[in-house]
């Protein structure tokens, strides 16, 4: 059984949420193997169930590391910050768009470019409209080419991974793919201290634990830009 999503509430309706659980529980203990992407799925079938049977391990999102790497650009744009993924309210991007509106004030040419497309595109770019933030803001969208996409990442200074606590309840207990693949390009994450792996990025200085506000995002993002040791040695981390 590969368990990609775990949340308590994954239905509001009780009883529909109910059956959810029992059903995990039920292949749980019956299959030959669990793989989890993280070991907070493990802890929250505890919590949820008490001891409960089953051969559970840690299995995390992995990526094509060997090709990302051979085709990672030597151009770094040091005042670039990049986000990649689906455009939902609970990613955090409308306040990274506050953010870089205080931003260009304290770091000239400053960039954030948003590779993807979402039911949330429509809001954000009104947004940028209505904060004249065009010039400093690009929407690249959908980007078919991995490939493409690991080039494109591989050049920025920064990578956003700012999860909602009170929005998100899946990514505390699973191992988001983007950040594997920003890791994989070289680029250091700005991450909530959401998802599992956020610690170990913190630990390992891949990048920075931030809390979910705009004055921790301006602060860490100017601290980061306006040093260029810091850049290097993240990157290489």
């Amino acid at each position: 059984f590969y368990c990609i999503d775990y949340v308590p509430v994954r239905f509001q309706n009780k009883i529909i949420n109910r059956l959810y659980h029992s059903i995990d529980k039920f292949v749980v203990e019956n299959a030959d193997a669990v793989w989890n992407l993280s070991p907070r799925m493990i802890e929250g079938r505890r919590k949820k169930w008490g001891k409960i049977k089953g051969n559970q391990i840690v299995v995390p999102i992995g990526i094509w590391y060997d090709r990302i790497v051979s085709n990672r650009s030597v151009v770094t744009n040091t005042k670039e910050i990049i986000y990649l993924g689906t455009l939902l309210e609970k990613q955090g991007l409308d306040m990274c768009i506050e953010a870089i509106g205080e931003l260009v004030k304290k770091i000239p040419g400053i960039r954030l470019t948003i590779i993807g497309t979402g039911p949330y595109e429509k809001a954000l770019k009104q947004k940028v409209l209505q904060l004249k933030l065009a010039k400093s803001i690009v929407f690249e969208g959908y980007m078919k080419s991995h490939l493409d996409v690991e080039r494109r990442i591989s050049q920025a200074a920064l990578a956003l991974a700012m999860y909602d606590r009170k929005k998100d309840t899946f990514s505390y207990f699973a191992d988001p793919g983007k950040v594997k693949v920003y890791l994989a390009c070289g680029v250091p994450v700005l991450i909530t201290d959401v998802p599992f792996i956020a610690r170990q990025i913190e630990e390992k200085k891949c990048g920075f634990l931030t809390e979910y506000n705009r004055v921790a995002l301006v602060e860490t993002i100017t601290t980061y830009l306006g040093s260029p040791h810091l850049i290097k040695s993240y990157k290489k981390n």
